[in-house]
C-alpha cells in the first residue's frame, strides 16, 4: 500500500467519524421533539485494493448511509390500539353527555316526575272534589311532560354536536391524507433515503390512525400505501381518495368521487358513529325514533297510552287498562284525554289542550256520582300497572303508538332504560382505560426503541471523537512518513 492510499483511508475515516458526529448532534439537538426518531450513520469496509502475490488490502471505510432506528411491528401495533382506545373514549365522553342529561337517579330526573305525578293521582283518589289535588295533578303532569321534551331538546343538540365533529374529524382526516400523499412524493424524488421526511409522515399516519383504522402498506422506494377496511386512501402513484360524509342522522362515510360507502372500525370516526347511534334519531307520530330516543318515545306513548286509555269512555271490555265494575257506574261521564293523543313522543309529549284550558275536565271517577274516585285510584296504580310498550311489541316496531304485545311497568321500562345507559357507558369507560394502559406501554417500546437516549448518545459522541482523533494521528504519520522518504532522496 502507498502512503497516498494511507492517506486516503485516513482522510475517508476523519469524513465519516465527522458525519457520525453530526448525526450525534442531530439526535440531541431533537431529544424532546415529538415524533422524532433517532438516526444511526452506517458505516461499511470500502472496496478493497487488489495486489498481485498478496491479496486484497484494506481501503479505509466508507458512509452507507443514514439508518432510522424504528421498529414497523411497533409502529403498527402502537396506531391499531391507539385507535381501538380513541374509539372508546370518543364515545364514552358522549354517553357520559347524555348520563348527565338523563340524570338519574335524581329527585329532579323523569323517575321522580312520574312518581311525584302517580303520588298526585293518590291523593286526588282520596278527596276526589278537592279543586286543590286536581291542580296538583296537573301541575305534575305538566312537569313530566316538559322534563321529557327538555331531555329530548338536550339530546338533539348533542345529536347535532355529534354531526358536527363528524365532519370536521372528516375534514381533519382529509387533511392528513394530503400530507401523506405531498410527503410520499417528496420521499420518492430522495430514493427512500430522507429520515426527518420519513418522520414527519409517520406522525401524520400516527394522526391518522386516532380517526380511522389505517392500514399502512410500504412500498419501493420509502413509499407507502394507505387504506381503510381494505379501500385505497393514498396509492403508491400519487393518487388520493377523500373521505366525506352523506346524511343528517343517521350518518354513512363515504370514500372518493363518486362515493362509495365505507364502514370503519376504529378511531374516533368509529366513536362518533356509535355514540349517535346509542342517541338515535328523533321520533314522529309516524317513524319510531332509534336508540336512546326511541325508548324514551316508547316510555312517553306507553304512559299517554295508559293514562288517556284509564281517563276515557268507560269499557272494560275494549280497554284493557280500566276495572271491571260491577254494577256498572252510573251515570257515566263524558271524559277526554288526559295527555294530547298526538303527542306520542318525548318531544311532542303534552296535556290535552281542553283539559289544560279547563281543569274540572280531569275526572276522578267515571260517574257524575259524589265521591267517585274509580279513575284516580286506577291511575294511581301506574307505577305498578303493567301496560303495553311500543318497544316491546315485536309487532310493529317502528310504530310509536301503544299496540298490543308484552307489558311492563313505566318505571320498570325506564329502569331498565337508565340502567342500559349506564351499563353501555361503564363498558366505554372501562374499555378506553384499559386501552390507555395498553398505548402507553406500546409508547414506551416505541420510544426504547426510536427514542434519544441522551446518555447513549454521549457514549457514541465520546467513540466517534476518539476514532476522528486516531483518524487525524494517521495522517500526521503518514505525513511523517513521507517526510522521511523524500529527506531520503536528497
Amino acid at each position: 500500500m502507498s502512503l497516498t492510499s494511507l492517506l486516503s483511508i485516513a482522510r475517508g475515516a476523519l469524513m465519516a467519524h465527522e458525519k457520525a458526529v453530526g448525526v450525534i448532534g442531530h439526535n440531541i439537538a431533537n431529544a424532546d421533539t415529538p415524533g422524532y426518531t433517532r438516526q444511526r450513520v452506517q458505516f461499511g469496509a470500502a472496496t478493497p485494493e487488489a495486489i498481485p502475490t498478496i491479496g486484497q488490502i484494506g481501503r479505509g471505510v466508507e458512509l452507507i448511509g443514514i439508518e432510522r432506528l424504528r421498529s414497523a411491528f411497533f409502529d403498527e401495533s402502537w396506531r391499531r390500539e391507539a385507535g381501538v382506545g380513541s374509539h372508546y373514549s370518543t364515545l364514552q365522553q358522549t354517553l357520559e353527555q347524555v348520563s348527565g342529561i338523563i340524570g338519574e337517579p335524581s329527585d329532579t330526573g323523569i323517575a321522580a316526575s312520574l312518581d311525584s305525578l302517580i303520588d298526585a293521582f293518590h291523593t286526588l283518589a282520596t278527596n276526589p272534589v278537592d279543586p286543590t289535588a286536581r291542580a296538583v295533578v296537573l301541575a305534575n303532569a305538566t312537569g313530566l311532560a316538559d322534563k321529557f321534551r327538555s331531555i329530548d331538546t338536550r339530546l338533539e343538540s348533542i345529536a347535532q354536536n355529534v354531526g358536527t365533529e363528524l365532519r370536521q374529524v372528516v375534514n381533519q382526516s382529509n387533511a392528513l391524507l394530503q400530507e401523506v400523499q405531498e410527503l410520499n412524493g417528496l420521499i420518492r424524488e430522495a430514493g427512500g433515503k430522507a429520515p426527518d421526511l420519513l418522520d414527519r409522515r409517520d406522525q401524520a399516519i400516527d394522526r391518522l390512525s386516532q380517526f380511522l383504522d389505517v392500514r399502512v402498506i410500504p412500498r419501493e422506494r420509502g413509499v407507502v400505501d394507505v387504506t381503510v377496511n381494505g379501500l385505497q386512501l393514498v396509492a403508491e402513484g400519487g393518487s388520493i381518495q377523500t373521505l366525506s360524509v352523506s346524511g343528517q342522522g343517521p350518518y354513512q362515510l363515504q370514500l372518493g368521487d363518486p362515493p362509495t360507502p365505507v364502514t370503519v372500525n376504529g378511531g374516533k370516526l368509529k366513536g362518533l358513529m356509535d355514540a349517535f347511534t346509542a342517541i338515535g334519531t328523533r321520533g314522529t307520530a309516524a317513524a319510531r325514533a332509534t336508540g336512546l330516543r326511541g325508548q324514551l318515545d316508547d316510555l312517553a306513548a306507553g304512559l299517554v297510552g295508559a293514562v288517556n286509555q284509564i281517563h276515557s269512555d268507560y269499557d272494560p271490555t275494549t280497554k284493557a287498562l280500566q276495572p271491571t265494575i260491577t254494577p256498572a257506574p252510573t251515570p257515566l261521564r263524558t271524559i277526554g284525554a288526559f295527555f294530547d293523543p298526538a303527542g306520542v313522543t318525548a318531544a311532542s309529549i303534552r296535556l290535552d289542550a281542553a283539559l289544560q284550558a279547563d281543569p274540572t275536565l280531569l275526572a276522578a271517577g267515571y260517574s257524575t256520582a259524589a265521591g267517585d274516585n274509580t279513575i284516580a285510584v286506577r291511575l294511581g296504580e301506574l307505577r305498578n300497572l303493567a301496560v303495553p310498550v311500543p318497544g316491546a311489541s315485536a309487532a310493529n316496531v317502528n310504530s310509536p303508538a301503544v299496540t298490543a304485545g308484552p307489558a311492563q311497568s313505566l318505571g320498570e321500562f325506564f329502569t331498565a332504560t337508565v340502567a342500559g345507559l349506564g351499563v353501555n357507558t361503564q363498558n366505554a369507560a372501562n374499555r378506553a382505560t384499559a386501552q390507555d394502559v395498553l398505548v402507553n406501554h406500546l409508547e414506551a417500546q416505541r420510544q426504547d426503541e426510536s427514542g434519544v437516549n441522551i446518555d447513549e448518545e454521549m457514549v457514541r459522541l465520546i467513540e466517534h471523537q476518539q476514532a476522528y482523533a486516531a483518524a487525524a494521528r494517521l495522517v500526521q504519520a503518514a505525513d511523517e512518513m513521507l517526510r522521511e522518504l523524500i529527506n531520503l532522496g536528497r
